[in-house]
């Protein structure tokens, strides 16, 4: 099959994955009840960002890119928004591929009905520099949004929205 771009997935990894599905903005696939709707993202490279939707959930997850307009629209009444933000609060990126902490507090202000959690993810150096606490801090004080960083090993309750850590049984 011709693509619009490069494929993103070798042929060692297909081997091991039971379905397959390409998606550009607007695409729908269900899967065993799940809905995924792929939304566009800004970004130099072929990424989608989605809303994951069952009868219990709806989770937004936002691949690299920056902010245009409307697309607070796509992300509208998620419980749970993912967000990758590479930027602090004040700075602008060199390029322009990537959220900065501003352009975060843009698209979660223009949100009628705002997720119940924004989780922060897929940091760069100059975030990770700028304090992330502070930073999450700065996105919740301007939106009135709970908002946390991922860290690794990080589980969620989708009940209750309660992070915990991964933590190893002793004698394991």
């Amino acid at each position: 099959k011709d693509y619009d771009y490069y494929p993103c997935i070798n042929p060692y990894q297909r081997k091991k994955i039971s379905e397959l599905h390409t998606v550009k903005n607007r695409s729908i696939v269900k899967i065993k009840g799940v809905r995924f709707e792929a939304v566009k993202s800004e970004h130099y490279g072929p990424t989608v960002g989605f809303v994951i939707s069952s009868d219990k959930f709806r989770i937004g997850y936002m691949s690299d890119g920056r902010y245009y307009a409307g697309q607070e629209n796509r992300y509208e009444g998620c419980d749970i928004l993912i967000m990758n933000v590479l930027v602090p609060k004040g700075l602008e990126p060199e390029e322009k591929k990537h959220m900065s902490v501003d352009e975060a507090i843009k698209l979660l202000r223009a949100m009628k009905k705002k997720p119940k959690l924004v989780i922060l993810q897929h940091f760069s150096l100059w975030m990770l520099r700028a304090n992330l606490w502070k930073q999450e801090k700065i996105i919740q004080d301007a939106t009135k949004v709970r908002t946390i960083h991922a860290e690794d090993f990080m589980s969620l309750d989708l009940a209750t929205l309660a992070t915990s850590q991964y933590k190893k049984k002793a004698g394991m």
